[in-house]
């Protein structure tokens, strides 16, 4: 695991105590960075998760970041209401590409993994929920999808709208038993 290997080397650098001092620090550092107000929210987020949420459709945050930041931001952003479950990159071992996160969110979710969809923006997220043998829909941030990241995706949509959108026809067709 990446993190053991990260601490492992700062232990050798720093010696036990200043390697967890130092992690200490950039702790704070991090949290600190986040108290300037509420990060932006995306365009069609609110529209996706309160229709999904409308629909009893249970739904979980699974994030890189420490959950305890997720969870402020989600607060901070009044979105977190809206999810059943919240899982930080600091309670898993094994972070994105590895599908741990995923399969991690599938399991409190009380789903097998190939009924979780994953909406995701990164190319190691795609990966990650294509790995866990969830379903991957993208909506691009920073990069374009790779023809690689395209032929992982189950969808690729330019922003949250659309997503909400393809939800309720995945919605009216399952209802309608289509």
């Amino acid at each position: 695991n990446s993190m053991d290997v990260q601490q492992a080397a700062m232990n050798q650098a720093l010696g036990e105590e200043g390697g967890t001092r130092f992690r200490e620090v950039i702790r704070e550092h991090f949290r600190s960075g986040f108290n300037s107000g509420p990060l932006p929210v995306k365009t069609g987020a609110r529209e996706v998760l309160s229709y999904l949420h409308g629909q009893g459709i249970p739904l979980a945050v699974a994030s890189s970041t420490i959950e305890e930041i997720v969870r402020r931001n989600l607060t901070d952003t009044d979105l977190l209401r809206f999810f059943d479950k919240v899982i930080g990159g600091d309670q898993i071992r094994h972070g994105k590409p590895a599908p741990d996160i995923f399969l991690t969110a599938a399991e409190v979710l009380d789903r097998p993994p190939e009924e979780c969809f994953v909406i995701e923006d990164s190319f190691h997220g795609i990966r990650a929920a294509h790995f866990a043998g969830c379903r991957p829909v993208m909506v691009p941030d920073v990069l374009e999808p790779t023809a690689e990241i395209a032929a992982l995706a189950e969808e690729i949509f330019p922003t949250l709208l659309e997503t909400e959108e393809y939800f309720r026809f995945l919605c009216e067709n399952s209802a309608a038993g289509n």
